[in-house]
């Protein structure tokens, strides 16, 4: 039961944070003095109505589930610090730690920093998003790099294949967000073949890096069941050869 309560909220955090810091996204609309807010355009963000939302349910849930999640699995592992190798603490909270050196089982709590950060940059940066995601992208990746987290070489470089695919689309995003008109132009053959060509390539890498964590996922499954696959077949073979 406890495995299953913790997949469920590993796989809710990011859209539970994006609704959750959805309540303080506004967006400026011409012609009118406050801002609006995007979840309900009738509303502004400075009506006493958004405000009591704000402050009775915003608040609370950042404390309690952007920050309050990170911070009980971080209690959770240092906890079991010792004990995670034993077989009830993996079936339990093994999806936090598994994959990753022993030194190193806090990692997870970087990843959902990365998840937080580009989320974060989506719903309270306008003009710098691209710019800002960039470098949290980069300063995430360049960790990863010297760290060297994981048990195996393989996730390793997994890891900084789909960094350095994201930095790949988000920089290639920053040339259509600075040079609409070139790339949006029928009569440049220029800048507009160097759009296409930049859209082009971040269609094959990210079909790319689907396959290759597709794929590595299968392969390690594999690796994983391939011992019992084998104990299971050579008891199979020992019954058959006895009767």
């Amino acid at each position: 039961m406890t495995g299953t309560i913790v997949l469920l909220l590993y796989l809710i955090y990011p859209s539970l944070s994006t609704s959750v810091l959805g309540l303080w996204k506004c967006e400026d609309v011409e012609g009118l003095s406050s801002p609006i807010f995007v979840v309900d355009p009738e509303t502004l963000c400075d009506d006493a109505s958004h405000l009591a939302w704000t402050h009775a349910l915003g608040v609370p849930s950042v404390l309690l589930y952007v920050l309050g999640l990170p911070a009980l699995a971080i209690g959770l592992l240092y906890k079991f610090r010792n004990k995670l190798d034993e077989v009830n603490t993996r079936i339990r909270f093994g999806l936090l730690y598994d994959g990753y050196k022993r030194e190193n089982y806090m990692h997870e709590i970087w990843v959902v920093v990365r998840k937080l950060t580009i989320i974060v940059i989506g719903i309270f940066s306008k003009k710098l998003q691209i710019q800002l995601a960039l470098g949290a992208v980069s300063l995430l990746r360049t960790h990863t790099v010297l760290v060297k987290p994981f048990q195996t070489q393989n996730l390793s470089r997994l890891e900084i294949v789909l960094l350095t695919c994201s930095f790949f689309t988000l920089w290639v995003g920053g040339i259509f967000q600075f040079y609409p008109q070139g790339c949006q132009s029928t009569t440049s053959n220029g800048p507009n073949l160097i759009c296409k060509l930049a859209e082009a390539s971040v269609f094959a890498f990210n079909i790319a890096s689907m396959v290759l964590g597709f794929s590595s996922y299968i392969w390690f499954a594999w690796l994983e069941r391939r011992g019992q696959l084998s104990g299971r077949m050579k008891s199979v073979c020992t019954a058959l050869s006895r009767w």
